[in-house]
């Protein structure tokens, strides 16, 4: 399957119109259409907000040979369930909560590699 094709399968699965599609990835319904009619090809940034949106990988987006959505796999219950809800929240909202996890991550990161790197 092309990626105009996953895109368009993937956006009616969510029951999204194109101009919804396009809000929640901050990109203007014309372009939209261009990369669902496959006149167009994403950027490397757009087709990173596509899957983000979509909860898929890039790779899936990109590779004809791959149909099957692999979905991502969130094992906490209630972490998944507030995952799904998201979706609900402005853009502005979305953006204030990755920063939040962008920024305890990174902290995460930090403190494995000093305690990886600790002489004993």
């Amino acid at each position: 399957m092309l990626f105009n094709e996953k895109i368009v399968k993937l956006r009616k699965k969510k029951g999204w119109s194109q101009s919804e599609l396009g809000q929640r990835i901050n990109v203007h319904i014309a372009h939209l259409s261009r990369l669902e009619n496959n006149k167009s090809q994403p950027s490397v940034d757009m087709l990173s907000k596509i899957a983000k949106v979509f909860h898929v990988t890039m790779d899936y987006l990109m590779n004809e040979d791959e149909d099957e959505i692999i979905p991502i796999t969130i094992n906490d219950k209630t972490l998944a369930e507030r995952v799904e809800l998201l979706d609900q929240l402005d853009k502005s909202d979305r953006q204030t909560i990755i920063n939040v996890m962008d920024s305890m991550l990174a902290k995460k990161k930090m403190l494995d590699l000093l305690t990886n790197n600790v002489m004993p």
